[in-house]
């Protein structure tokens, strides 16, 4: 049985993934964090699952996942536990967040950024996507976020009539915080912590309700 100090971390990116220099900068961070790239297994949900899995809710800007495509998502990331076995999962991409419990309306991750939740044992901490390291996403990091698409209306032009049960036809625009990379440094720590069994409280205290901003 995998122990903490070998266990893999599952990674959930969101759709912008880690482009460019920032897979070097995420790498850099997680080795002075204490948490070896070669453990963590980076996979998205776009990896195992078809078709659009995020909509807008409300007027809000941050994306929420498809109310319909929420058992999928479930199994999905209950198939990832099973097959990965990691120690901790991090979710960075929105539609995962439903494994909260948190309404959509609450669940983002500028809101839950931060916590840990328990499921199946597994702790999973939220953190920003890497679109959040800096200020600026070039418009080719964002086309590729978009499958090669830099509007919205582009996007679904691109699709016409085709099925969503096969293309993803939301426009997805990267998450960018001034203090991002602060926060996933912080995080990093924290993922390592658990991830090496070096947490100085039992976990149970890591699991909490965050405080929330509507």
């Amino acid at each position: 049985m995998a122990t903490p100090s070998n266990a893999p971390v599952l990674w959930i990116m969101d759709r912008y993934g880690m482009p460019g220099q920032q897979r070097a900068a995420w790498a850099n961070a997680a080795g002075q964090a204490g948490l070896s790239p070669m453990r963590v297994k980076l996979m998205s949900m776009h990896d195992v699952l078809k078709g659009t899995l995020l909509t807008h809710f409300a007027n809000r800007k941050a994306p929420t996942w498809r109310p319909e495509r929420a058992e999928d998502i479930r199994n999905a990331l209950a198939g990832l536990r099973q097959r990965i076995r990691p120690c901790v999962v991090v979710l960075t991409a929105p539609e995962t967040l439903l494994v909260s419990g948190l309404e959509a309306s609450i669940a983002t991750i500028d809101n839950l950024r931060g916590s840990v939740y328990v499921v199946d044992g597994i702790p999973h901490v939220v953190t920003m996507p890497m679109s959040a390291w800096t200020m600026h996403s070039s418009i080719k990091e964002i086309q590729h976020a978009n499958y090669g698409m830099l509007s919205a209306e582009a996007m679904e032009r691109s699709i016409g009539d085709s099925s969503e049960d096969e293309e993803d036809g939301f426009f997805y625009e990267p998450l960018q915080v001034p203090t991002g990379k602060f926060f996933i440094q912080a995080d990093l720590r924290k993922i390592a912590r658990i991830a090496n069994g070096t947490a100085h409280t039992h976990f149970p205290a890591y699991d909490f309700q965050p405080k929330v901003r509507i």
